[in-house]
């Protein structure tokens, strides 16, 4: 009856705007709702959409003319393989949507009773289980695969974490040692300058008596070169100090 397609096709519609709709709000609003709150509301769209097809499998059904109906069955079945194949990340709506459309076509080829529509209704129920066989080997590769990309992407944030974090460690690292050697620089400076001007002999030897430092009056008073005076062996005795070269 028209007043049948009618309300079959404001239903569709319906059904296909709810469809579109509800993937605009996932992508704009994911993080509002958990993921088991959106895959509930894809589960009922889908449940939804697969009533949409079912319900044609009833409505359009023509006994008497068995290509009308190949043709009917070749459109829903295509409808399910096209279909699944965007319901492939989660099992419970695609499950959903293939055995909805796909008992309603093999049911409703059963009812039918000759065997031209029972051989269809069980090809048909056939294509249905392929059809989820193959969906399930594409859950595992899709799965699989958005796995190994988390995977990546927290690899690549430790990555990241660790390099900063070093770099972060060296120039810590640099500033110390730069900071470090200002203050021996100035130290070493100050020390010498103390060293230099006084009136005293200073000096430092090795156990075998080789000097290793003198201070300038040390060496004027020698009247030595300067720096002549380190390397030599300082010798003692209880009269004299002499610095004999080598």
């Amino acid at each position: 009856a028209p007043e049948w397609l009618i309300a079959w096709g404001v239903y569709a519609q319906v059904v296909n705007l709810s469809g579109l709709a509800l993937s605009r709000l996932q992508r704009r609003f994911a993080n509002t709702l958990s993921n088991r709150a959106w895959g509930r509301c894809f589960l009922a769209y889908a449940a939804a959409d697969a009533a949409t097809w079912a319900i044609a499998a009833w409505l359009f059904f023509a006994i008497d003319s068995p290509v009308h109906t190949l043709v009917l069955s070749a459109v829903l079945l295509g409808t399910v393989a096209g279909g699944q194949t965007a319901f492939l990340s989660s099992i419970p709506v695609m499950l959903v949507f293939n055995l909805g459309i796909t008992l309603s076509v093999s049911a409703r080829f059963l009812v039918a009773g000759e065997p031209i529509y029972l051989l269809m209704s069980g090809l048909s129920f056939l294509f249905g289980v392929s059809m989820l066989r193959l969906g399930f080997h594409f859950h595992r590769n899709l799965m699989s695969t958005w796995d190994l990309r988390y995977e990546l992407q927290d690899s690549e944030r430790a990555l990241r974490e660790s390099h900063d974090l070093l770099e972060e460690r060296v120039t810590q690292r640099t500033n110390e040692l730069r900071l470090a050697n200002e203050d021996l620089g100035r130290s070493e400076a100050l020390y010498r300058a103390v060293v230099e001007v006084q009136t005293e002999l200073i000096c430092r030897f090795l156990p075998g008596g080789r000097l290793s430092f003198v201070n300038d009056a040390f060496e004027r008073f020698f009247g030595l070169p300067r720096g002549k005076a380190v390397g030599n062996d300082f010798l003692t005795n209880d009269r004299d100090l002499r610095v004999l070269d080598n």
